[in-house]
């Protein structure tokens, strides 16, 4: 259909982009994601509450998470944080997700100023989904923005996997913490790095004036220094 929109059709390359994008470069796109995905998944078991390291001595996973969140480099604020280079990655790729998505509904608008009613039409629908695409996008930034600030200024506490699940977008996990004032609190969070697993400790950086909002520093494409 692409093709024969450029060869026949009256718009010709920007008709055929219309029809390739969506239907063409974004299964394709999202198939080899997947793929990628899938080649780094490293396979987690439920561990008991003793755990070997490196073939060594045998320790607590909740311990070593405990140790973590008593670390005086995450007391001190604010925390050096940046991305990982996973994140650098996924960031860049959205980036020109976005571009491109800005592109087509540029395109989308001027086919609304088209001579006919069923031109006009489909700009209209074209607007419409790419206006989704675009919400998509900023969510990513202003997740990433919101994240990076708990991690910067976040008050830290031990937080525990209690289910993780794949989906069409990533990993989710469902994880559980409790604040300072010993209030438990249930979050859900795309698992960036496909590493997470139920009962598994990880530490949670929430907001100190509305404990519900937190960040899972594991599952995230940061690293704190």
């Amino acid at each position: 259909m692409a093709v024969a929109a450029w060869v026949r059709g009256p718009y010709g390359i920007r008709g055929a982009m219309q029809i390739a994008v969506p239907f063409v470069a974004l299964p394709v796109g999202s198939g080899l994601f997947t793929w990628y995905r899938l080649a780094n998944i490293v396979v987690g078991q439920p561990y008991s509450n003793r755990q070997v390291l490196d073939g060594a001595t045998a320790v607590s996973a909740t311990a070593v998470a405990s140790e973590r969140v008593n670390d005086v480099s995450l007391a001190i604020r604010p925390r050096p944080v940046r991305f990982t280079m996973r994140g650098y990655l996924y960031c860049a790729g959205m980036t020109l997700i976005t571009a491109l998505v800005l592109w087509l509904l540029s395109v989308g608008l001027q086919g609304i100023a088209g001579p006919s009613n069923a031109d006009r039409a489909k700009s209209l629908f074209a607007l419409l989904i790419w206006s989704l695409a675009l919400w998509s996008c900023i969510s990513f930034f202003r997740n990433r923005i919101r994240e990076r600030q708990l991690f910067i200024d976040g008050e830290v506490s031990e937080g525990v996997v209690l289910t993780q699940s794949e989906s069409r977008l990533g990993s989710r996990i469902v994880y559980r913490y409790r604040d300072r004032s010993g209030s438990g609190f249930e979050n859900r969070a795309t698992d960036f790095s496909n590493k997470l697993y139920e009962e598994m400790s990880i530490h949670v950086f929430y907001n100190p004036l509305d404990s519900r909002e937190s960040a899972a520093l594991e599952g995230s494409l940061y690293q704190v220094l």
